[in-house]
């Protein structure tokens, strides 16, 4: 195994370019998908559960402008997605604005599929946005968000990861190369075997464990 840790210099400046490069790239038109709206504490959430059929060895590729990811695995040839918004306003009617505002779309195609969670026009004030993604255990992921920690379970694949500011946190990772990046946050992988690794941060510590 290659390893090469990084204190990346103007790294934001990277995740940046490389974050808007994935946006530019979404194919417009597709459906937005719909959750259920509830009252959750003082504000008001919507639930999106979304599974596509995916057969190991595929690749996931995620584009958010905010919000953590995090990825597990299961032995299915599917890939699940679970994504909650969460806006803290008054009333539903409310709520209803910021979410529609803020269109989760998902496309697949054989083994590859692709998710985009992104504002339409400026971004709503007062929404949280959290990602939660289960993969085949062999499955690589392509992982982009523009502020919120990263976190991927054990997988047999590759790994990129890519947050303009979080923390970055990666399993065991077999048969497979893990390229990962933060402007500022530490960052943690359990071990790489097979493969290469490479990690940049702007401001934090980087640790491989095996």
């Amino acid at each position: 195994m290659q390893w090469r840790r990084c204190r990346a210099v103007a790294a934001s400046g990277g995740v940046a370019a490389v974050f808007l490069a994935v946006l530019l790239a979404a194919v417009p038109g597709r459906t937005q998908e719909q959750g259920t709206v509830e009252r959750d504490g003082s504000g008001w959430v919507e639930r999106i559960d979304r599974s596509v059929e995916a057969a190991a060895g595929g690749t996931l590729s995620v584009a958010t402008d905010r919000g953590r990811i995090r990825v597990a695995t299961w032995e299915q040839d599917r890939v699940r997605a679970q994504i909650t918004k969460r806006a803290d306003v008054f009333t539903e009617g409310e709520a209803r604005k910021r979410f529609e505002a803020y269109p989760v779309r998902v496309t697949s195609q054989e083994a590859q599929v692709a998710i985009t969670a992104k504002a339409d026009g400026d971004r709503p004030r007062g929404l949280e946005v959290d990602v939660v993604l289960t993969v085949p255990t062999r499955f690589s992921v392509d992982l982009h968000t523009a502020g919120g920690d990263v976190e991927v379970g054990d997988l047999h694949g590759n790994v990129k990861a890519v947050t303009a500011g979080g923390r970055i946190g990666i399993g065991r990772i077999a048969a497979g190369s893990v390229a990962v990046q933060t402007a500022g946050g530490d960052i943690a992988i359990a071990g790489i075997a097979n493969g290469d690794g490479q990690a940049e941060t702007a401001g934090g510590g980087i640790e491989l464990v095996d």
